[in-house]
């Protein structure tokens, strides 16, 4: 970065010299080179210094992104995406009824992501089954009775593997153990 921020100084005053040599004094120039050193002048402080990563010796392993190129590029190629599956040139609606979690589908297309994720694809099931179970787990019980609350709790019960005993019904077989 500090190469980079010298030679940027070293073309400015590259410039100047020219402005200086091809104008007479006193004149504006509107020259191209003109132009340059004007937004060199006006924007240059803002080129460099950016927040950056660094590792143990010091070494610069990243740095803090400018502008938001990244994200509108990825989000541009997911609308050019959408609009070849659905054929369409608005698709405003579209992009709103869209789950937030679309775009994380996208990262599946990356191994390092995959990898971390689940491991791989094919236990991509199972991993999101497990953080449903634990949605499941961390829900409040407030929830109000309905006619298949007691299913619900009997169906739960039986995929954790526990044994319950089905109670509330009048049927005498209703009170016997329920195994997987």
């Amino acid at each position: 970065m500090g190469e980079i921020e010298a030679a940027l100084r070293a073309y400015r005053a590259e410039l100047a010299e020219r402005i200086a040599s091809s104008q007479s004094p006193g004149a504006q120039s509107t020259s191209p080179s003109a132009v340059v050193v004007k937004y060199l002048d006006r924007y240059g402080e803002r080129l460099f210094g950016h927040p950056t990563r660094r590792d143990e010796k010091g070494k610069i392993v990243a740095i803090v992104e400018r502008t938001n190129n990244l994200p509108e590029h990825f989000f541009g190629h997911e609308k050019q995406h959408l609009r070849r599956r659905l054929g369409r040139a608005n698709l405003g609606r579209d992009l709103e009824d869209q789950p937030a979690q679309a775009t994380l589908a996208a990262n599946l297309r990356y191994p390092d992501y995959v990898r971390v994720l689940c491991g791989a694809l094919d236990h991509l099931s199972a991993a999101f089954a497990e953080l449903d179970e634990q949605a499941l787990e961390q829900t409040t019980p407030l929830s109000r009775s309905n006619r298949d609350s007691k299913l619900q709790h009997r169906i739960r019960a039986l995929l954790k593997g526990e044994k319950t005993v089905v109670s509330g019904t009048d049927r005498p077989e209703s009170n016997r153990c329920l195994t997987r």
